[in-house]
């Protein structure tokens, strides 16, 4: 996995509310990857991971709420 590879990703089972709305509203087409998971200061240190959607959307996303899939 590396910076602009394409991903799909769905919330894992204690995903908070944020990252299930955040995949299903931007998701549909994967997001591209813009920073690898890193220490995030909004997440209070936690890993996040910085993802683009197609449709424009970009943020973080907190690493361990996610699972990449394949499609």
């Amino acid at each position: 996995m590396k910076v602009k590879d394409k991903i799909f990703i769905v919330p894992g089972a204690d995903s908070r509310l944020r990252t299930k709305n955040r995949i299903r509203e931007h998701g549909d087409d994967g997001f591209e990857i813009r920073h690898l998971p890193q220490s995030v200061q909004c997440f209070n240190g936690a890993l996040g991971i910085s993802l683009e959607s197609p449709d424009g959307w970009f943020g973080w996303i907190r690493w361990n709420e996610i699972e990449i899939v394949d499609r």
